[in-house]
């Protein structure tokens, strides 16, 4: 069935259907020439991502953020470590978990630390059929004390910006790629990109120390970012 919505995964899912689930939307898609549509399971489901928490833990809670083991799976003492240092910047600019609770009803958020300038969490959101934008900038984003320096005006955004990012994060295999984004071939310049998201009930991060060139760093760049900032107070 061919369906139409305000999500930017489900309005691009008509031009990036998978061979395999052609034949069971091509009937859909000749009904559907002439505007976007969306095949409920044309793209791959986010099968690495986990179900959105129905409830959050205190807000103090190293979990609260992330869950235990969704961000290096592979170890434990790593995993608890960049947990806590993620979810120091989020609660400097105050941020809302994505990985629980009711709102927002889609989001998609980049958290940038850097040891070299300034670092920056850059929030697209959902709520009903608007999208919008939030952007803080921290100083020392890699140290225990981050410091707020500005803060966004929240602007609206295009559908067509958020397909945009949907799109490159689709791309960069974001729904169904490893936690840890790794390329050993390129170097790295001291900061550290991580991308959380929520869609259809679903969560997903995904981290990587930035390469020179790879897609994951393609869909960070996607981020709108172009807001008024103001002094923090």
């Amino acid at each position: 069935m061919c369906t139409h919505n305000n999500s930017p995964r489900g309005l691009i899912r008509y031009s990036v259907l998978r061979v395999a689930s052609l034949p069971r939307c091509i009937p859909a898609v000749i009904a559907c020439v002439g505007f976007l549509a969306s095949c409920d399971t044309s793209l791959p489901k986010p099968t690495a991502a986990m179900s959105v928490r129905a409830t959050c833990p205190p807000n103090e809670s190293d979990q609260f953020f992330f869950a235990k083991g969704t961000v290096i799976p592979s170890s434990d003492e790593d995993d608890t470590h960049q947990r806590a240092a993620y979810s120091r910047v989020l609660r400097t600019v105050e941020a809302n978990s994505l990985s629980c609770g009711e709102s927002p009803d889609e989001a998609y958020r980049l958290v940038r630390l850097s040891l070299a300038g300034p670092g920056d969490v850059i929030t697209v959101w959902r709520s009903g059929t608007r999208w919008r934008l939030d952007r803080a900038v921290l100083a020392d984003s890699m140290k225990l004390r981050p410091v707020l320096v500005s803060r966004s005006v929240t602007t609206e955004l295009s559908l067509e910006q958020v397909q945009q990012l949907a799109a490159a994060l689709d791309k960069a295999r974001f729904w169904t790629t490893m936690p840890v984004w790794t390329n050993r071939n390129t170097a790295v310049d001291g900061s550290v990109w991580v991308i959380d998201a929520r869609s259809d009930g679903r969560y997903r991060v995904v981290s990587s120390a930035l390469p020179l060139q790879n897609e994951f760093l393609d869909a960070a760049r996607t981020f709108p970012s172009y807001v008024e900032l103001t002094p923090a107070p």
